[in-house]
């Protein structure tokens, strides 16, 4: 069986007015691969896989998709109302590998 990419994950430091500096994850799914509960494994393992024990994922207000897998993988909503997009919040100490 052929091995495929199915997508590209980065985890960057960025800033912002809000949470000052801090990681964020982003995650870009190839087409074939979008709804094959995907997102939902490479959230988990890009986080646990990573060095840092606080990750955000910044995403569109309007993508379910990404809010429903980034759920799955143990973030919470961390919007505030100064927010223009869904910002989701992970932490080591809370989070589970189911």
């Amino acid at each position: 069986m052929e091995e495929k990419r199915a997508g590209t994950i980065f985890i960057n430091l960025i800033e912002d007015e809000q949470r000052g500096k801090h990681a964020s994850l982003q995650i870009f799914l190839n087409r074939t691969s979008q709804g094959r509960k995907i997102g939902r494994a490479a959230y988990q393992a890009a986080c646990f896989a990573s060095q840092y024990n606080e990750i955000y994922a910044h995403m569109r207000k309007s993508n379910t998709a990404s809010k429903k897998a980034a759920l799955y993988a143990g973030f919470e909503d961390a919007t505030t109302s100064a927010d223009t997009q869904l910002v989701m919040r992970w932490n080591r100490a809370t989070a589970s590998r189911d």
